[in-house]
């Protein structure tokens, strides 16, 4: 009985003494692992990883090879502003027709049999179509057609009353032409009460600026039609035409209506995209403002003659 109460005895000692130094060891597993934690080397930020040659490599001939790309880009974009014709330095005056031989093969073997045949092409910019703009305006005068007529048709005094006319003046030239036919014979219409056909034109040079844009053409009057119209036509320069009509309402009032039609120049074109925008700014801005001043301008030049003459008819009476 006393031999197994010793054998279980020591049985627990033994097991008491495995389990203290399992947790002993255990213990100074976790120490030994919590040092080593704590010994590795913290992370850099400023320290870029480590990048093998050969990807740095590779980039270097991925940034040559599109630098050597924009290069050639760029070279190509001189070339073509350099072969870019250059534009002529009157932008007004239409696009001159460009003559070229065009060779017909009769036998393609036989180069003696070649026919040769002269043809007139125009170039692209002539082909495309011009934006043609027509515009008209009316107003009332408080004066008569006659006196309305007479001021007009100085065109020397237009730059008094249009806001875009700088200048016009009367050339030392007349211009006999079969693009102004009138009646039967080549020439204007200069009728005073009754038709009578001139022989010739004097032609005006006339100069109009606007927006920074400075332009002029010469031009003919087509109908000279005493006190009830006048009309013109340009023969270089800025194509265009118009006419104003004169109707009598009593002789103290009367109605203008003032048209012109003309080709829009294509730097003009470009700063209005539509027609329509380009037609109502002409409109508004160069034909009614135009018939306005000229109402005002005539109106005060009747009045300062109306006040003289009776001045004088005062001074006349005393």
């Amino acid at each position: 009985m006393y031999f197994r109460l010793y054998a279980i005895i020591a049985l627990l000692e033994i097991g008491t003494s495995l389990a203290s130094s399992f947790r002993t060891d255990k213990r100074q597993h976790g120490i030994a692992a919590a040092k080593s934690i704590s010994n590795r080397p913290k992370h850099n930020k400023n320290v870029l990883p480590m990048i093998p040659s050969s990807f740095i490599s590779v980039s270097m001939l991925e940034e040559e090879r599109i630098s050597s790309r924009f290069k050639q880009r760029q070279q190509q974009q001189q070339q073509k502003l350099i072969d870019q014709p250059l534009i002529s330095k009157n932008i007004w005056e239409e696009p001159k027709k460009i003559r070229y031989t065009k060779v017909c093969m009769s036998d393609a073997n036989n180069e003696n049999d070649k026919g040769v045949k002269e043809s007139s092409i125009t170039n692209e910019e002539e082909r495309k179509p011009k934006k043609e703009i027509a515009v008209s305006a009316t107003i009332d005068l408080p004066f008569s057609a006659s006196v309305a007529y007479d001021a007009f048709s100085d065109l020397s005094r237009q730059p008094s009353w249009s806001p875009m006319i700088r200048s016009v003046e009367y050339l030392d030239e007349t211009y006999n032409g079969n693009e102004l036919i009138v009646a039967t014979t080549n020439g204007v219409t200069t009728t005073d009460g009754n038709d009578g056909i001139s022989s010739s034109s004097p032609v005006t040079e006339w100069t109009m600026g606007a927006s920074g844009l400075k332009f002029s053409w010469k031009a003919v009057s087509t109908t000279l039609k005493r006190p009830n119209c006048i009309a013109w036509e340009s023969i270089s320069g800025l194509k265009n035409m118009g006419k104003v009509d004169f109707v009598e309402i009593n002789e103290e009032s009367s109605k203008m209506t003032l048209s012109m039609t003309f080709l829009t120049p294509r730097i003009v074109s470009a700063m209005f995209r539509r027609s329509n925008k380009l037609a109502s700014y002409v409109e508004r801005a160069f034909i009614m403002e135009t018939l306005v001043r000229f109402r005002d301008v005539v109106m005060l030049e009747e009045e300062e003659e109306g006040l003289g003459n009776t001045l004088l008819m005062t001074r006349s009476i005393e």
